[in-house]
């Protein structure tokens, strides 16, 4: 199994950073004043603010008022979003490339009072992390034969959330 290099984790890193930029995500302007783990890992200035939530729920992006998640990435994770398997290491058939260990680019406060090996980055569903307890999502494969997963990020939606 081919494991993921630190070249690769910042070419990575490095084309997120270029996506970012780009009109399909918000930009990083929307950021909040965070500790610098953070901070750096989301490309933000130290000054800037994460959007608001509205009267429904949602997180605004001014810049990209299409975009209305109702949870911020590091919430995602803390409810046992994916059954703790998000971050498990893969093989993409999009890339041609296994992947281990992408959740070390997350922000570390992000990942505060979680068990990584059971609740991000475990190979094995586990309905007892989720939230509601309940299995829910489809397979990489199936989200790679539908064409949902890109080059820049091969676990899918989330990690470009991320």
């Amino acid at each position: 199994m081919i494991k993921s290099t630190s070249t690769e984790r910042t070419k990575r890193s490095d084309a997120r950073k270029r996506k970012n930029r780009s009109e399909d995500k918000p930009e990083t302007q929307n950021c909040k004043k965070q500790k610098k783990t953070e901070t750096e890992a989301r490309g933000c200035s130290s000054n800037a603010l994460l959007p608001e939530k509205n009267n429904k729920g949602q997180l605004v992006f001014k810049d990209f008022p299409t975009f209305g998640p109702n949870m911020t990435p590091k919430e995602v994770l803390q409810a046992g979003s994916f059954g703790g398997t998000y971050f498990r290491p893969i093989y993409s058939s999009i890339t041609k490339q296994s992947y281990k260990d992408v959740w070390k680019e997350l922000p570390v406060d992000w990942l505060e009072g979680l068990d990584i090996p059971k609740q991000v980055a475990s190979p094995t569903y586990r309905e007892n992390v989720n939230t509601y307890k309940v299995k829910c999502g489809g397979s990489l494969e199936m989200w790679e034969s539908s064409g949902w997963i890109v080059p820049q990020d091969p676990y899918g939606w989330f990690q470009w959330y991320c």
